[in-house]
């Protein structure tokens, strides 16, 4: 179909077929004289992304240096450094933001490694544990920040730990990934603001990978100072019923659980690499902006990300194919139709995306659609993230 130019509706309806599989796609023109797909204005000399500089100049953020880590975790880019600015686009059918919070702007004491095969430090500075998978050791990066800027102590864990793993009124049982074989929640123990240790009473050597995967990890890193304002241990009981009252709900838990997720409440503070996670306006359009305090640099001590903003926008299915075989999105890992293969293969080098069978060796017969560009995603959020779709950006 190259030379045709864009795929209009009739064509993707009569060309669709069938295909097995996962689809992928990170799509945008590239070298075949398209423009730069995410408009990034910034150059690679720079330290910090231009929309963050004017902030800082304008007195409402600090420097950089005071917004990072003293030991930041550095990410290698795939390829070379890529340019900070722009925008990523990128669909969903279900009108649910959960999909792409959890891809780009989640974050874990821990994180897969490049290989995806095991675990490795992350908002952790230091892991370790016990011959016999029972104590697990936990040091944080010193100096972390929330993206309000607040500091991301251990007290942060105690809290999750204790006021909601362990709040029977909360949790009546505690999330089976950090139970004993009894159900009871395993000890947590501070040692000071940086240093904490979970034990189990038996093994539990699947603790750290279960850290890993976001739907788990994700769930330890909550903002204390901000959600104790909802928690009855900390909110006297008037106050937490107007609370709940002003927000339309029957109880406090109710409350708490909307305010507790970041993609529902764009008002809670992340460590994730981007902020106001993706909660769709009347639009169906939703806008999720870099974390100005996040804590992954490039070699070069260049703050990640390097894309400013991921809007996502919610579509039939037929228009979010369509849309993808025009390229007009970027990096759709999830919710492509696989009737449609067949005219994304034939659009490919007109678009400027090539397509590709991932190996057997993953017990999955996948397709994937690789940007062809001189555009540089490297380390949006974490390696996991890369990793995890197997992504090879040219």
């Amino acid at each position: 179909m190259a030379g045709t130019g864009k795929v209009s509706r009739r064509q993707l309806l009569i060309m669709g077929g069938g295909a097995l599989g996962a689809l992928g796609l990170a799509a945008c023109t590239g070298d075949n004289g398209g423009t730069n797909a995410f408009n990034g204005g910034g150059g690679t000399d720079l330290m910090e992304s231009p929309m963050l500089t004017e902030l800082v100049e304008a007195g409402e953020l600090p420097e950089l240096a005071d917004r990072l880590p003293s030991d930041p975790m550095v990410i290698e880019p795939w390829g070379e450094v890529g340019r900070f600015g722009g925008t990523l686009n990128r669909a969903t059918t279900t009108g649910a933001p959960t999909t792409n919070f959890r891809g780009f702007a989640h974050a874990s004491l821990l994180e897969w490694n490049w290989e995806g095969d095991g675990p490795i430090p992350s908002l952790a500075a230091q892991f370790e544990k016990d011959d016999t998978n029972t104590t697990f050791t936990f040091t944080l990066r010193d100096q972390l920040k929330w993206s309000d800027g607040e500091p991301f102590t251990t007290e942060d864990i105690r809290f999750v730990w204790e006021d909601m793993f362990g709040y029977e009124p909360m949790s009546p049982v505690p999330p089976h990934w950090v139970t004993n074989p009894d159900g009871s929640l395993a000890r947590l123990d501070i040692i000071d603001e940086l240093t904490f240790e979970v034990t189990f009473n038996e093994p539990a050597a699947l603790f750290e990978r279960y850290i890993c995967f976001p739907n788990r990890g994700e769930g330890l890193i909550r903002p204390r100072h901000y959600l104790e304002q909802f928690h009855p241990e900390y909110t006297s009981e008037s106050e937490l019923d107007a609370l709940v009252s002003d927000a339309g709900f029957e109880s406090w838990d109710q409350l708490y659980v909307d305010r507790s997720h970041p993609w529902l409440n764009e008002e809670m503070p992340v460590m994730g690499a981007y902020k106001a996670p993706g909660i769709l306006d009347s639009q169906g359009v939703g806008r999720m902006e870099r974390n100005p305090y996040f804590w992954k640099t490039d070699p070069d001590g260049r703050q990640l990300p390097y894309i400013d903003v991921i809007q996502v926008q919610d579509l039939e299915q037929e228009t979010l194919d369509l849309r993808a075989a025009n390229a007009d999105m970027q990096f759709q890992a999830h919710e492509l139709g696989y009737e449609s293969a067949q005219v994304f293969i034939q659009n490919a080098e007109d678009r400027g995306y090539e397509m590709h069978r991932w190996g057997l060796e993953d017990r999955l017969l996948t397709l994937s659609l690789i940007c062809r560009t001189k555009t540089r995603l490297s380390a949006t959020s974490s390696t996991s993230t890369i990793s995890a779709w197997r992504y090879r950006w040219r």
